[in-house]
Order: structure tokens, then sequence, then C-alpha cells
């Protein structure tokens, strides 16, 4: 910083003055810089609105992608409704294992939790066959129980057909965890389906990964 003389006074003064501090004489004019500061902050904010916009549309789009539900996920929730209804309030232990036959048989085995404690539900072409612990019940029972009069016939022919599904069920489970056990992924016939999926559609607990 240079100093000069004010040519009204004759005082000092420093050349970045724009008035005399003594007399108040102006020493040189003040030049207006162009606004475009404000033009290049809408411009700045047109930007990142746009980039936000983008952003936010692109996470909606991920969002409704990953919660919609294919063919076999749909399958499933089904059958998980329907455990629902005869079970009452649940919550899912486990994803869930789906199991899709050449012999058109279609097993869903659901590991969930309710009042009575943990348990399996077992499904057969979407209909409920029942629980581990009505497996586990009906197993109890052979021949002698229709001969002592405790079951009729077509109670003990249910009985066999439902023994039957069961333990067709529980081959896709042992079959399920060698292949789990080899580190073999699962297939369109037979796959693990998301128990956080179908428990966020249906507003039911799921276990936290």
């Amino acid at each position: 910083m240079a100093l000069i003389t004010c040519k009204n006074c004759g005082a000092e003064i420093s050349d970045q003055a724009l008035n005399c501090p003594k007399c108040g004489v102006m020493i040189r004019k003040k030049i207006a810089l162009p606004n475009v500061s404000k033009k290049i902050l809408i411009v700045l904010g047109c930007i990142i609105g746009v980039l936000m916009a983008g952003f936010i549309g692109m996470r909606t789009i991920r969002a409704r992608n990953e919660a919609k539900l294919d063919s076999t996920e749909e399958y499933v929730l089904r059958c998980v409704q329907t455990l629902m209804r005869e079970e009452g309030n649940i919550s899912l232990e486990n994803d869930i294992l789906y199991s899709a036959k050449d012999n058109g048989r279609t097993f869903v085995l659901v590991e969930f939790r309710s009042g009575s404690g943990r348990d399996m539900a077992y499904f057969e072409n979407q209909e409920y066959i029942g629980t581990g612990t009505d497996y586990a019940l009906i197993d109890n029972y052979d021949s002698d129980d229709v001969d002592a009069g405790r079951i009729t016939k077509s109670e003990y022919q249910e009985i066999l057909e439902k023994r039957a599904s069961f333990a067709a069920a529980d081959v896709e489970v042992a079959g399920w965890n060698l292949m789990a056990g080899m580190g073999v992924a699962g297939s369109e016939n037979m796959r693990l389906v998301s128990a956080e999926k179908i428990g966020k559609k249906l507003g039911i607990s799921y276990p936290k990964r």
C-alpha cells in the first residue's frame, strides 16, 4: 500500500482510499463489478436440484424393484398368509424353503414362532399340511388304533396321507441342507425365499440380518 497526496487538502492518504479521510473529497470512483454471483448461485442451485431429483428418483425405482415379488415369492406369500390365518400372530424365524418337483408337487416350509413357541409349517401345493408338532402327533398312530376304535379308518387314511406329505417335505429339507453344505446355490425349482421380503409385505416380524 502506497501513500499519495490529496489534491484538495494536501494530506497524505492511502492510494486505496476512495475518499480523503481529512476533507472527504472523492479520490477515485468505486469500480462496479458485474453482478454475476446471483446468477451463478441460481445455476448451481438448478444443477443441484436436478441431481437430487435424479438421485431420489433412482432410489425410489430401486426400492420398488426390490419390493416387487417374483412368481415364486408370490406363491410363498400366499402360503404364509394361510399360516397367519391358521396360527394367528406369527413371526418368521428364517428364510423360507421353496421346492418344486418335476412330478408337479411343490413344497413350502416356513420356520415360524407363535404364542405356542417355535415350529415348522409344511405346505404341499399351497395346501397347509400342518406343523412339525402335528407331524409328531400323527406319527404315533397306527392300524392298532383303528382296531381299538380310537380312530376311524377314514381318519387313519387321512393320517397316512398327511404323514406321507410330511415325510416328502422332510426329504426336501434334507436335500436343501445337503446342497447348502456342499456350497451349491439354489435354483428356480429349489430356493430360499427372503423372510425379510415376505415379512415386510405382510407386516410381520422377520429375522434381521
